[in-house]
Formats: structure tokens, C-alpha cells, sequence
């Protein structure tokens, strides 16, 4: 058994203990699998006096400071954008036939906005169209797409003023068209206040 006979000594050697049993469960979170971790204390925490003085923790253990944590898994490949996808038109078609799914729409400040998802095409400024229709009347607006990781929306311009639709069941609708593909969305009912 280790005995200290001044306070120093003691706080010198619980400061290199607790060193030991950090660098240990440090070591365990940094190294790949298969690399054994240390859990020898480097200098810094060797007793040479310089490490500020600490308690250990309530329910720390001998035990705690010799045994090796199981390595944290780590992942090497840096996440990036899917390359572009260009869809394949169908034979004696000039474009391919791509799904377009409303995915909002709404009223706010006398303006009526929607917005879409084009899944299987990646572009930016691609031709938007959003068509709403009650009856024999039909109001448009045109914007762009804007590409995401695996897909394009259609949302930015698409917007009329409440002044152009009255009150009551319209059908939307939203197209996109590029030189690659087009789609249409199935019309969705919305209800204008």
C-alpha cells in the first residue's frame, strides 16, 4: 500500500491518478477499432506538480481508471451531393416524363404561394408553373427550380395575388420543364378565403 504523508503529495497523486483515468477513457474515444488506447499518463500528469489539484468524481473506482472503454466507431467518407441525375426521355420523346408532387400551399399577407418536389431530376432554373382554375378561369405564375441533394423544388415565384382569385375551390396544379424533362403535378384542391 502507497502512503503520502503531506496534503501535496496526496493531491499530487490523486491529480496523477485521475490524469491516468482520463487519458484512458480519452484515448478510447479517439482511436479507430482495432488500436488498443493507453492508459499511460503523459507528462503533463505524471506528478511533476503541475497538474491543478482535483477530487475524483463520486462513484469512481479503481477500477474505472484501468479498465478501456469500447472504441467509438468512426466514419472516414465525407458526405457529399449525389452527382446530378439526368433522367432518360422515353424512345420518340424529346424529355423524360419525371413525378411532380404539390408539397405546400397557403395564404399569407393577400398573397396565395405553392411550392413542389420533383423527384429523379437534380437542376437549377428549370421552368416552373403553377395553374389554379375554377371554372373557365385560370390564373398562372412562373419561377424557377432550385436543386436540392436528389431532387428539384419549384416554390420560388410561384405566387398570386388574392386579388386575382376569388373566394372559394380552386385546382392547382404545378409543372416543371427543362431540356431534360417535364412533369405535371395531379391537381390538388385548395379552398381561397
Amino acid at each position: 500500500m502507497l502512503r503520502t504523508s503531506t496534503p501535496r503529495a496526496r493531491r499530487t497523486l490523486i491529480a496523477a491518478a485521475s490524469a491516468a483515468a482520463l487519458g484512458a477513457v480519452l484515448s478510447g474515444c479517439t482511436s479507430t477499432a482495432g488500436t488498443e488506447a493507453s492508459a499511460s499518463p503523459t507528462a503533463e500528469a505524471s506528478g511533476t506538480g503541475t497538474a491543478a489539484p482535483s477530487e475524483p468524481s463520486a462513484g469512481a473506482t479503481s477500477a474505472d481508471a484501468s479498465s478501456t472503454p469500447e472504441p467509438t466507431p468512426t466514419v472516414d467518407a465525407v458526405a457529399s451531393d449525389p452527382p446530378a441525375t439526368t433522367p432518360t426521355p422515353a424512345p420518340g420523346e424529346s424529355r423524360a416524363q419525371v413525378t411532380v408532387t404539390v408539397t405546400s400551399w397557403g395564404v399569407s399577407n393577400g398573397l396565395f404561394s405553392a411550392g413542389a418536389v420533383v423527384e429523379g431530376v437534380v437542376e437549377d432554373g428549370a421552368l416552373c408553373f403553377m395553374t389554379m382554375t375554377k371554372g373557365d378561369r385560370t390564373v398562372t405564375a412562373n419561377g424557377q427550380s432550385a436543386r436540392s441533394a436528389a431532387s428539384s423544388s419549384c416554390g420560388d415565384g410561384l405566387i398570386v395575388d388574392l386579388d386575382d382569385l376569388s373566394s372559394g375551390t380552386w385546382a392547382l396544379t404545378i409543372a416543371f420543364r427543362s431540356d431534360t424533362a417535364e412533369g405535371t403535378s395531379a391537381p390538388q384542391e385548395v379552398d381561397i378565403p
